[in-house]
């Protein structure tokens, strides 16, 4: 996306694009994450399902060739597509919908943000293979691996609910 003067808001993404350095400019955004937080409420997980894949449509057009990035980023392929909706489909209806960001090795990354900075990342790969970061609101942090078919990815969905209690 290119910048311009008058584009302060990714309503796709609901990021902004330019947050600002002012008071008023930190009051509008949070009126904003009030409003997505309102809409994410509102979804059923049907809704949030067609966001993804939307999402991720986006994502395979603008990142199915290497060096999408500029910098000999992989390749984003059907299969990694593929194994991140199904575990965005695996999570439970009360999860708001992720932010979806590619990675350079050709992994989704997968992300939610709660309150006092506090972030996990699921980086989505080829095979299933799950590795999170989470930094909770507490400044605990936690990391690993899981597999999407595997009996502990209730472990990922317990710290997303941590991250954004």
């Amino acid at each position: 996306m290119t910048a311009t003067a008058n584009q302060r808001f990714n309503y796709e993404n609901f990021t902004p694009a330019t947050p600002g350095c002012s008071a008023v400019a930190e009051a509008a955004l949070k009126k904003i994450d009030n409003v997505v937080f309102y809409i994410n409420d509102s979804l059923s997980n049907q809704d949030r399902q067609i966001i993804v894949a939307n999402r991720l449509l986006n994502l395979s057009k603008d990142c199915s060739i290497d060096n999408w990035d500029g910098y000999n980023g992989i390749a984003i392929s059907q299969e990694v597509l593929n194994q991140t909706l199904e575990f965005t489909k695996s999570l439970s209806p009360d999860i708001p919908t992720p932010d979806l960001c590619p990675e350079p090795d050709g992994e989704i990354a997968v992300e939610w943000y709660g309150n006092n900075n506090a972030i996990i990342s699921v980086s989505v790969g080829e095979k299933g293979t799950l590795n999170y970061a989470a930094i909770f609101p507490d400044k605990n942090k936690a990391n690993g691996t899981e597999s999407l078919n595997g009996k502990n990815k209730g472990v990922i969905e317990g710290h997303i609910k941590r991250v954004l209690s």
